[in-house]
């Protein structure tokens, strides 16, 4: 079995450990052998590369809103010395253009932390990069529906491993995948499939297998469509990514309705 450590479908960090330290990046003390290991890893890890696109171009995107504002202030002086119904209208535009500006900046920062940030495990309330209390599975999270019948396993590096054996097996018992590898990936070639529907179940298994924690390693998750998989995390995305795209969301219609309204 090879290890891929190419993107996976919803953008997770390969190596949260590392992935952790990427703003360490482009300082000029940072010492020679960690910013090798920042490099390496940013050349292999498309989350990383998504949040320092995303980090580039914020400041361009709030320099435009706000000269975008300077504009609505000075047309709304304008405005003002005009008759009432003017200023009427002028307030209007001023709203729908101020709602549908950072009403689709909230609505997009919202869809694309649905999709980048780990949805929260099932029975859980929290999950953030490099946040653990032990050897876990990063991904899949518990209860997650995938979009592939061979995602990309990722786990927590354990002291002292030199290996790791991963099992997968559906509940049903009509699969079943194993491999034994040495960094902290793995997936199942495509020969390997799991079917669509099939509720699966991972085993980690350090070596030696003495360093296992006690109850073992595992994660429950089921293969599904790539539709069945975008509506799990619309559901199970974290609390503060949904709200930014609800709230964005009606912003942006509310800006559309004074629009019509005003046509009407």
């Amino acid at each position: 079995m090879t290890e891929n450590p190419s993107a996976s479908p919803f953008f997770e960090c390969v190596e949260p450990e590392i992935g952790g330290q990427m703003d360490l990046l482009g300082q000029a003390d940072l010492e020679p052998g960690l910013a090798a290991r920042l490099r390496g890893h940013l050349a292999m890890c498309d989350a990383c590369r998504l949040d320092r696109a995303l980090a580039r171009r914020l400041p361009e995107a709030l320099a435009a809103l706000e000269q975008e504002q300077v504009a609505i202030a000075a047309a709304a002086t304008t405005t003002s010395a005009g008759s009432p119904r003017a200023r009427v209208v002028g307030g209007h535009a001023r709203f729908r253009r101020q709602a549908g500006s950072w009403g689709g900046l909230a609505l997009a920062a919202g869809l694309a932390l649905v999709v980048m940030m780990p949805p929260v495990p099932a029975g859980g309330n929290r999950l953030q990069r490099g946040d653990q209390d032990g050897p876990r599975f990063v991904r899949p999270v518990e209860g997650e529906v995938v979009s592939t019948g061979t995602p990309r396993l990722n786990w927590t590096p354990i002291e002292g491993a030199s290996a790791y054996r991963v099992r997968v097996e559906s509940t049903d018992g009509t699969y079943r995948w194993e491999a034994t590898v040495k960094g902290t990936t793995a997936r199942a070639p495509a020969a390997a499939t799991a079917p669509a529907g099939v509720s699966l179940r991972a085993y980690l298994e350090p070596v030696p297998a003495d360093l296992a924690p006690a109850g073992g390693i595992a994660v429950a998750y089921r293969a599904g469509s790539r539709g069945e998989s975008l509506r799990y995390r619309a559901v199970a995305a974290p609390l503060y990514a949904r709200l930014l795209a609800a709230g964005g969301a009606l912003a942006v219609a509310a800006a559309v309705a004074v629009g019509l309204a005003k046509r009407g």
